[in-house]
């Protein structure tokens, strides 16, 4: 896109390329991109209510929401044009809608009512990775592969500790992160209040 941006001639050539060639290209892509999402919840329990309530309101709502904004363009207003600009792009892209709502829901509903390992994958995920000749080491730490590596800057971001907690970064680890924010869910997770039981029986 750089490259398109500086030199016209690139933009030229691929505006030669016929609209329904494209769209067959699109389809293919998006179709491929699908199937490779929702092969990642073939370790998952299907058949727990728990991953069904997930996996169906994160396909809903990453549909619905996208679409109820487009419809409604200038419901964003928080006094600043350029946040505004940002909001309703997040809002508009069904990825980031899915996603996120998964993302809070597989991490917050097993701490108030139940979701072991096994019932969301982990365990059969980890397996599988054992049976290609995947170290247990490297399952627990997540540690992103080489190929994510950027051609330069790398000494730098190895150097700093700071990109481990950041997604985007090559050297993101996911466990680190996983242990800074379960404590915070764990807050949240209904006590057995004994006092209540004593008082009800006297």
């Amino acid at each position: 896109m750089m490259l398109f941006a500086v030199f016209g001639k690139f933009g030229a050539f691929f505006n030669t390329i016929p609209v329904p060639i494209i769209g067959g290209i699109f389809c293919v892509t998006f179709a491929i991109v699908t199937g490779v999402g929702l092969s990642n919840v073939q370790f998952i329990d299907l058949q727990s209510s728990r991953n069904i309530l997930i996996l169906g309101l994160s396909l809903f709502m990453g549909i619905t929401i996208p679409k109820w904004f487009k419809g409604h363009p200038n419901t964003i207003d928080v006094g600043n044009d350029a946040a505004n600009q940002l909001i309703t792009v997040l809002l508009n892209t069904s990825m980031f809608i899915g996603g996120l709502i998964a993302f809070v829901l597989d991490n917050s509903i097993p701490v108030l009512i139940s979701g072991t390992d096994e019932e969301r994958g982990v365990i059969r995920w980890r397996e599988q990775g054992l049976e290609h000749n995947t170290t247990e080491d490297d399952l627990l730490t997540l540690s992103s592969p080489s190929t994510y590596d950027l051609p330069f800057g790398m000494n730098v971001i190895k150097r700093y500790k700071i990109f481990k907690y950041i997604p985007i970064s090559p050297t993101y680890d996911q466990n680190i992160f996983l242990r800074k924010v379960r404590p915070l869910f764990k807050r949240f997770k209904p006590k057995n209040n004994n006092n209540d039981n004593i008082d009800s029986e006297k």
